[in-house]
């Protein structure tokens, strides 16, 4: 999680990082929003985990604590 103070979340698919992707956004506007980076694949294979257990384990999670606390912002 990045910016966790702040009182919006950006949401967004990963495209690879091309320009104008969630990251970018995100801190461009000073949202919150939710990047291992780097350390996705390491993870995967660490663990053993599927794309599918890593929404479930890492996105997911971060996805029902910020419904809870902040206001959804996304990409059109």
């Amino acid at each position: 999680m990045h910016n966790g103070d702040a009182l919006e979340v950006m949401l967004g698919k990963w495209d690879g990082g091309k320009p104008g992707n969630y990251v970018e956004m995100g801190e461009a506007s000073g949202y919150e929003y939710f990047s291992l980076g780097t350390e996705w694949d390491p993870i995967m294979e660490a663990q053993d985990l599927t794309l599918s257990d890593m929404f479930d384990a890492r996105n997911a999670l971060f996805l029902d604590d910020a419904s809870r606390r902040k206001d959804l912002s996304s990409l059109p």
